[in-house]
């Protein structure tokens, strides 16, 4: 049973669930434009052996509104949310943008993280164009949820009424301005983030979905750099790894064994 709660950064007010004490902190950090409750069939599971914290990141679902939403500004909430309320080095299981922003934070906190978790994030960000792409389908999403007056029924359209549209400007054409890209990206290395990572010696579980959204190239790359490296290939599901449907039985089976391999 999870308990929803608050903590402030003092620039923004996060919400956040948080469960029983059963292990190892675990922090879960949904995607971009997500909220929290992305990971809910799958915790279960996973609380019965750790203390789970799942957030909302700043803009996104009950979390406080800002005037800037980069990469560097949610890592800084992280950090600031590990240091302050978990206390104690954590593993991080980041779904696509939130696997961005934890490996952000293993390069350069390292004291703050016991393990990583990266789901489905694309490791080598150079579809800008694409980006921009799906930037503009869910501001279209975002407007026609909020122009429905009918009080919602169905999660997708609940997301989305809670979602700050300042959250898409950051995104905004990134695609041919490399300013805006590089604002937005501000800190995001790929190679220098997986060399300070292997330096620590952290273990890492990448799952990569079915899409290509993490390329082959990109994941034997990962392994490559990291000795500590475990890949799972789920076949059967694209970049939600079965979160979106509820079928969570292959991510069980990726999550599980490592989990098991850390304590």
């Amino acid at each position: 049973m999870l308990v929803e709660k608050s903590f402030d950064t003092g620039e923004v007010v996060l919400n956040y669930a948080e469960g029983p004490d059963n292990g190892s902190p675990m922090l879960l950090i949904h995607g971009f434009p997500r909220w929290w409750k992305d990971f809910k069939p799958i915790i279960p599971e996973i609380s019965k052996s750790n203390q789970i914290y799942a957030i909302d990141l700043r803009g996104h679902g009950k979390s406080g509104r800002a005037n800037s939403y980069t990469f560097s500004d949610y890592k800084q909430d992280i950090i600031q949310f590990l240091e302050k309320k978990v206390k104690q080095p954590a593993i991080l299981f980041g779904h696509s943008l939130g696997g961005w922003i934890s490996l952000m934070i293993a390069s350069t906190h390292p004291s703050l993280v016991k393990a990583l978790i990266i789901g489905d994030s694309p490791l080598n960000i150079i579809e800008r164009q694409s980006m921009e792409d799906y930037t503009v389908a869910r501001v279209s999403d975002w407007r026609k949820a909020n122009e429905d007056t009918s009080k919602p029924t169905d999660d997708s359209t609940i997301r989305l009424k809670k979602i700050d549209l300042k959250v898409f400007d950051p995104w905004r054409n990134i695609g041919t301005d490399l300013s805006a890209f590089e604002n937005l990206l501000s800190g995001y290395n790929l190679e220098t983030i997986l060399k300070s990572i292997a330096e620590v010696d952290c273990p890492v579980l990448l799952i990569q979905g079915n899409t290509n959204t993490v390329s082959d190239s990109d994941a034997e790359y990962a392994k490559s750099v990291l000795s500590e490296l475990h890949h799972v290939y789920l076949e059967n599901h694209g970049h939600y790894l079965g979160l979106d449907t509820g079928d969570i039985t292959d991510l069980r089976n990726a999550l599980l064994p490592f989990l098991e391999s850390i304590r």
